[in-house]
């Protein structure tokens, strides 16, 4: 028997949104827009799921603005997790445009400036914490599963990789100079499973110029983002 599959890069970028932020929380992603059970899923248009996404970042405070932030969470996570779409790893694809991949990289420093940063809530759902452990952690699992690279290191990488590294370095950096503490600590909690090179200077900067009262669990955290090793 043929197994059903489902392909969000199929829908219209209205029943893209629809598919992920209209579910009720806590359901399976394994129902189609019909309600029918599929068993695989994938992308056979890669070059529109970039649109797609793009597209949501730059309009998230929008659509963030009419949900609970029970739902945005539960989107968020349908579309990053491994375990679930991992959407995000069609901005690894090298066989498409960079610039349109890089722009998308870029235009997720909207969601942290515009909706995070102004959020009224004073802790948030977890997506937006672990929004770029999902991001950093594709790539690098696309360079040492899907192309055996030997280890996460930034001079192995071939230069449009290399590109879409500075490109998500760049954007964190952004985001961590935002007046929130919030949105810095999911600036540091990305660059901690980064692994550009840079990292470890930015990182010591933001201790050396705010550690002043830190409690030792906070201090070592901060060197976990420096270092590379956060969790």
């Amino acid at each position: 028997m043929e197994l059903k599959t489902f392909d969000p890069s199929r829908l219209s970028d209205e029943e893209f949104i629809e598919y992920f932020f209209t579910k009720p929380i806590g359901a399976l992603w394994n129902l189609d827009m019909n309600g029918e059970e599929f068993a695989l899923r994938e992308v056979t248009r890669p070059e529109t799921m970039v649109l797609y996404l793009t597209k949501f970042f730059v309009e998230f405070r929008k659509l963030a603005d009419r949900l609970s932030l029970e739902i945005l969470d539960s989107g968020v996570t349908g579309m990053f997790s491994e375990g679930d779409f991992h959407l995000q790893s069609v901005l690894w694809n090298n066989s498409l445009d960079l610039h349109q991949r890089i722009q998308c990289i870029r235009s997720m420093y909207g969601v942290f400036a515009d909706f995070v940063a102004n959020c009224k809530v004073k802790v948030l759902v977890g997506c937006f914490y672990m929004w770029w452990d999902h991001i950093c952690s594709s790539f690098w699992f696309e360079q040492t599963y899907e192309r055996n690279l030997p280890a996460e290191d930034y001079n192995l990488l071939g230069e449009q990789d290399r590109e879409l590294v500075d490109a998500m370095f760049g954007t964190l950096v952004k985001i961590l100079k935002l007046d929130d503490d919030r949105t810095k600590s999911c600036a540091l909690h990305g660059l901690g499973h980064l692994h550009h090179p840079e990292v470890p200077s930015v990182v010591q900067e933001f201790i050396n110029t705010g550690a002043t009262g830190l409690s030792p669990a906070a201090l070592s955290w901060l060197e976990e983002c420096r270092d590379g090793t956060v969790m």
